[in-house]
């Protein structure tokens, strides 16, 4: 009997510490954001039109006049981004049945500066899209300038749906 116990109670325990690893091993909403902007950043820093394209979901790349305003982007960052004040985001998710089906996040870069000028940027991410998986990835970015609020630069259309 105290060996049925013991072997119910281990399973018990091994399928908590599994549920629990499978869990925590699904990145956080911030850890998304700071991943892309680390990676957009880069991609400014080197002016890789092709790897900031790619950063973009299916349906955004058959834009005709991505690669233009991708370039304009670097006509009004001349220069790298030697540092931004913080990073934040919000977030939507959908589950279906307990599984997540769509995770929305929408990132600010706050106060990137560079050595001319500072910005805030702003893109939109559909990090999970079960329902159509062409969705997935940036759908917008949206460069400010810090100082007056004016939209310096718009890439790409938010897609939602």
């Amino acid at each position: 009997m105290k060996k049925r116990i013991i072997i119910i109670a281990g399973s018990i325990i091994a399928f908590i510490l599994l549920f629990s690893l499978a869990y925590c091993s699904a990145p956080t909403d911030s850890e998304v954001a700071e991943s892309l902007t680390n990676q957009l950043i880069e991609n400014i820093k080197i002016q890789d039109t092709n790897k900031i394209k790619k950063m973009f979901c299916k349906k955004s790349q058959e834009s005709e006049t991505l690669d233009e305003e991708i370039d304009k982007l670097f006509d009004i960052i001349t220069s790298d981004i030697d540092s931004y004040e913080d990073i934040s985001c919000n977030s939507g998710e959908t589950y279906s049945k307990g599984v997540l089906t769509r995770q929305q996040i929408t990132v600010y870069i706050n106060e990137a500066k560079t050595s001319n000028d500072t910005y805030n940027i702003v893109f939109f991410v559909l990090n999970v899209n079960a329902d159509d998986e062409s969705l997935v990835g940036i759908s917008e970015i949206d460069i400010y300038d810090s100082d007056t609020g004016f939209l310096c630069c718009k890439i790409g259309e938010l897609v939602l749906e």
